[in-house]
């Protein structure tokens, strides 16, 4: 007989699967460095063997009028999703097969540098796709897992994950059980109390979703080495920026914030609002909040770049002048990008540090360090207030012209929120 708790545990098993299938997929897709075939091929073998499994799983349950509900329709969501994420790497395959056959290009590599180039982009948004599908598959099973237990073992596990959070001493390395509920058990002959089985499911979810934070805060320290580092040498190599570098730098962060979006939408969308999934959703947001800067600084390094070789063709005789305001504006925009970009592998690593150390998780924010992120201020009067000192203290009184007065002095901003995390 089937029991909550065994459809519970069967629909997170296969959330997990799919979920470290799509840990392990490519990320991203570049010309000259794109994913193994071989690799491919593996997931999409490793993908039909758990469809295989999710397809059993289905058929059990429709079988018998008895199963079936939301469990069913969960595992039917999810090989609808699984299949959509077989014909994305189908398409990845047919892309890196085509190229193989094409003669060397200037590069040493089958096919031209435009041929790549375009391929690249295919493959690019076949991956994207078939994140995306993996992971509305996972999101859709754990939510019917969750429903599949009484609400009685959901708040239990609720309350475990509070007081997981505020205790002061070191969690011993084995979980005592749970004290028992009165009442009959819902647990299955021969099962563990459900109550049990809810602290292993958190902390595997928590283990996880931190192994996630870490994988991406590598893999975009690796990316980082290979974004442009100033006007004067794009790649440290002594060669001048160039449009096309910086638009490339632009697709290279936008992949990692694609996913941060994604992970965050994931986490907020979750049935279970304890204080890590919070917690793991306002990581994610704060690192696509860096990184959407950092998109930001190399598209605005584009532009002055752009407007360079404009006027070096169309007004040379002003180019030399040009040339100096646009090293200034691209050298700043460069090293603020590189700052976002640290900024938010700081956020993710950290992150990671705070779910696997044992300890409690930091402090939510406060209103000072939002109104301080957001350049928002608190007391409508201060402002004012600031004002009128500055005027009283570097102006004289006969100066002052009450229909202009002088702006107030800019003054040290509160530390910011990412400071306390």
């Amino acid at each position: 007989m089937n029991s909550p708790l065994s459809i519970a545990l069967e629909l997170t098993g296969a959330a997990v699967a799919l979920s470290d299938l799509r840990l392990e997929l490519p990320s991203d897709a570049d010309p000259f460095a794109l994913p193994n075939p071989a690799v491919v091929g593996r997931k999409i073998t490793e993908l039909g063997a758990l469809i295989t499994t999710m397809g059993d799983a289905y058929l059990r349950r429709t079988a018998e009028p008895a199963q079936q509900g939301f469990p069913a329709e969960a595992f039917a969501i999810a090989l609808n999703r699984a299949g959509q994420t077989v014909s994305a790497l189908g398409t990845v395959g047919q892309q890196l097969s085509a190229l193989a056959t094409m003669p060397t290009g200037p590069s040493g590599l089958p096919g031209s540098d435009y041929t790549r180039t375009l391929a690249a982009t295919c493959i690019d948004e076949a991956l994207q796709a078939a994140h995306r599908h993996l992971q509305d598959g996972v999101r859709v099973l754990r939510d019917a897992a969750e429903d599949a237990l009484p609400a009685t073992a959901r708040s239990q596990q609720a309350a475990l994950a509070r007081s997981l959070h505020t205790a002061t001493a070191q969690p011993s390395a084995v979980v005592p059980p749970l004290p028992l509920r009165s009442g009959p058990s819902t647990a299955g002959p021969g099962e563990p109390p459900l109550q049990l089985h809810g602290v292993t499911m958190l902390d595997e979810d928590v283990r996880h979703h931190a192994k996630a934070l870490q994988t991406a805060a590598d893999s975009l320290a690796d990316g980082q080495a290979v974004l442009p580092q100033s006007f004067d040498s794009v790649y440290r190599n002594g060669r001048q920026v160039s449009v096309s570098a910086l638009t490339e730098a632009v697709k290279q962060v936008e992949w990692p914030l694609r996913e941060a979006l994604n992970e965050a939408s994931f986490h907020a969308l979750s049935s279970r609002q304890d204080a890590y999934t919070v917690f793991l959703a306002r990581a994610w947001t704060s690192a696509a909040n860096d990184l959407a800067q950092a998109s930001r600084d190399f598209t605005e390094a584009a532009d002055l770049t752009a407007a360079l070789a404009d006027a070096r063709v169309r007004a040379p005789d002003a180019a030399p002048e040009v040339e100096e305001q646009v090293r200034t504006g691209v050298n700043h925009f460069l090293s603020e990008a590189d700052a976002a970009v640290d900024r938010a592998i700081v956020t993710m690593q950290s992150s990671y540090d705070a779910l696997t150390s044992g300890r409690p998780l930091p402090a939510p924010a406060t209103a000072e360090d939002l109104a301080s992120a957001s350049e928002v201020q608190l007391d409508p009067n201060a402002a004012r207030r600031a004002a009128a000192l500055t005027r009283s203290t570097t102006t004289p009184a006969s100066a002052t012209d009450p229909q202009h007065p002088a702006p107030a002095a800019p003054g040290a901003s509160p530390s910011s929120v990412r400071g306390r995390r």
